[in-house]
């Protein structure tokens, strides 16, 4: 009888770790995050950071997100023209971004349809920043 006892105690032991062990490769397996899910993140984080950084830089002792404003007016008060703005913003795309990376920079609203780099069919985009008191929307999308 003890024998008996004994051996049914084991055999519920095993199918209690065996169901602890299944249970840890189940709770790994979700916890796994998403490669693509981890690039995507990643590449928003860049889209968007690359923006602000394009937004807040200085020429002249004004910020660039001043000079788009001006263009939708064809004024600029730093610059000969708006398309030496784009060029501006080009330089800082160029030089923040790695070069194997493409990417589309848009501002754009009433008069205003400024675009910098090559359009691209997958993509991740930066949100959309409005420029305060205008119409004006500025995203940039990173090409995949």
């Amino acid at each position: 009888m003890k024998r008996k006892g004994q051996v049914e105690t084991v055999g519920l032991v095993i199918i209690v770790v065996l169901l602890v062990v299944i249970g840890l490769f189940i709770l790994k397996a979700s916890l796994v995050p998403d490669e693509d899910s981890f690039d995507n993140e990643y590449l928003s984080l860049k889209a968007n950071s690359l923006r602000e950084t394009i937004m807040e830089s200085s020429l002249c002792n004004i910020q660039v997100k001043d000079e788009i404003t001006n263009c939708q007016f064809n004024y600029t008060s730093c610059l000969k023209d708006c398309k030496e703005l784009e060029g501006f913003i080009f330089k800082i795309i160029n030089n923040s971004v790695e070069k194997n990376i493409d990417y589309y920079f848009t501002a754009s609203g009433q008069n205003l349809n400024m675009k910098i780099g090559k359009e691209c069919k997958n993509s991740i985009s930066s949100s959309l920043q409005p420029i305060a008191s205008t119409d004006i929307k500025v995203k940039i999308d990173v090409c995949r």
